[in-house]
């Protein structure tokens, strides 16, 4: 996983006259990690927020600076009410924007002022009021806090909720997305569909292998008609409504009853919500994205040899699905629809790595590390130094994750004259290696005597391993002599 920085005052990058410069993140690969509980979450988005969510998670890092040191900053903060400088923030130049999302090049296009609507007016905002699945109850979280678009400028701003933050900062249980992929989607219902695929597909394919059994062909997965419209965001929420209608929809939801919600949210005037026509503007078409043909939804001999055919020619994902349905009644009503899921080897072949996600045992000593280097932090804050999360992780391996040893050379480390250590990471994996002891005077600890004083005064050579070399193999030969010569002894008086 990705690891991603807290940034303060001691690393800002800085301009020739002093002052902070604006700045991203970087995404040097095209890899986005993406929490399942977002991707199989329910709400209201538009394809546009859902790409720009994107680019934010690609560039989100954990603010923390002490003051307002960039007057831009601190502008925003007095006009917008916007504090982008502490807290979960993701910054995007409108170069970035341009680069991955598609914009008119006509004279008047509306793209920026879509952009300026969904960004400066709040829609973003209130769409990533979202319902998702926690350990298995429906939870609600407002994701996103503030959103800000400077067209003068050409920056994004995104500020995440704090309360968010195992969701969008390094996720526990997550799917990684590939860019090229997912912002070439034309339509939101094929962007939902294969995000919800590619999570089941790698979440079965783990369990496979947890299994320790080889992998599948096909790995498939059922869901139930009206749930997958909601997933598909075929059918939304508006989480602001709170009218009865609203509230009783959600509370539906909460209690996993979706044929329910979709009776109380259905529009009859909305094609895409009849079964015939979800089939036709959802499923078809996003199989004509994520396939690249028309999949089919039987299980004849012909219509598989077809499609297996067809899988073998198409690659615009890395990814192939084709669908049975759930039927009953003389009618054949559809109750649910069947998926079976499949890896299209070559374009996986060409991504830099496969998917891992890490077992429970993993996860669970990740996170006792993240823990410990937490400490770690909050124990070495007074210092006047910067510490990276990379520095307390290499400091805490080489202690081998001793609580002990860190502790000891956290307290050393303190009672040094700091102005002669230029590299703190380096001294204290020093002090772990070569085993420092303090020499601050202990409390009621008897005093030397002058002669005792005198005799540790003397100035410690230093050894070097050529000198331990010499030393043994001086030590070797005197316990040879030693007992070649007890032998001669031996020897005469025989």
């Amino acid at each position: 996983m990705e690891e991603n920085n807290i940034i303060n005052n001691d690393n800002l990058p800085m301009d020739d006259d002093g002052q902070m410069r604006l700045f991203e993140v970087p995404a040097a690969t095209d890899r986005i990690i993406k929490a399942n509980a977002l991707i199989q979450r329910m709400g209201n988005t538009t394809l546009l927020g859902e790409k720009l969510l994107l680019l934010a998670l690609s560039n989100i890092v954990e603010r923390n600076f002490k003051d307002y040191i960039n007057p831009y900053l601190k502008k925003i903060k007095e006009n917008n009410g916007g504090d982008y400088s502490n807290g979960l923030v993701a910054e995007i130049s409108l170069a970035t924007v341009k680069q991955y999302l598609p914009i008119s090049k006509k004279p008047g296009g509306r793209f920026y002022d879509d952009l300026d609507q969904l960004m400066n007016h709040g829609r973003l905002v209130t769409s990533w009021v979202i319902m998702y699945e926690d350990k298995d109850r429906i939870s609600n979280v407002a994701l996103i806090t503030s959103a800000l678009f400077d067209r003068k400028l050409g920056k994004l701003f995104i500020k995440f909720n704090s309360d968010a933050k195992d969701l969008v900062l390094r996720p526990k249980a997550y799917t990684e997305l590939s860019k090229s992929i997912m912002f070439d989607f034309k339509n939101i219902e094929a962007f939902s569909c294969y995000q919800l695929l590619k999570s089941k597909i790698t979440m079965l394919e783990w369990i496979q292998k947890n299994k320790k059994l080889p992998p599948l062909k096909e790995y498939s997965i059922e869901f139930e008609l009206s749930e997958l419209k909601f997933l598909t965001r075929t059918i939304s929420i508006d989480m602001e409504d709170n009218s009865k209608r609203g509230i009783d929809v959600r509370r539906a939801i909460e209690e996993r009853d979706f044929e329910a919600a979709e009776q109380i949210v259905k529009d009859k005037r909305k094609r895409k919500e009849r079964w015939q026509m979800f089939k036709t503007d959802v499923l078809e078409r996003a199989s004509k994205e994520i396939n690249g043909f028309k999949c089919p939804f039987k299980e004849d001999d012909e219509s598989l040899e077809q499609y297996y055919n067809d899988c073998l020619n198409n690659h615009p994902t890395d990814i192939h699905f084709r669908c049975t349905l759930n039927t009953v009644g003389r009618g054949g009503k559809v109750i649910g629809v069947k998926f079976y899921i499949s890896w299209d080897k070559k374009k996986r072949k060409n991504q830099e790595e496969e998917q891992v996600i890490p077992s429970a045992e993993v996860l669970e000593r990740e996170s006792a590390e993240d823990d410990f280097m937490d400490e770690m932090r909050a124990e070495l804050a007074s210092l006047p130094f910067e510490f990276k999360t990379k520095d307390l992780r290499s400091i805490a391996e080489k202690a081998q994750w001793d609580k002990d040893k860190v502790k000891k050379a956290m307290d050393l480390l303190k009672e040094q004259n700091h102005d002669n250590i230029s590299s703190p990471v380096g001294w204290m994996i020093s002090a772990i290696e070569k085993g420092y002891e303090s020499t601050k005077k202990k409390e009621n600890a008897p005093s030397m005597s002058r002669s005792a004083k005198a005799y540790n005064s003397y100035e410690q050579r230093e050894y070097s391993k050529q000198d331990y070399d010499d030393i043994e193999q001086m030590l070797l030969q005197r316990t040879y002599d030693k007992v070649h010569e007890e032998s001669s002894d031996n020897d005469g008086q025989e």
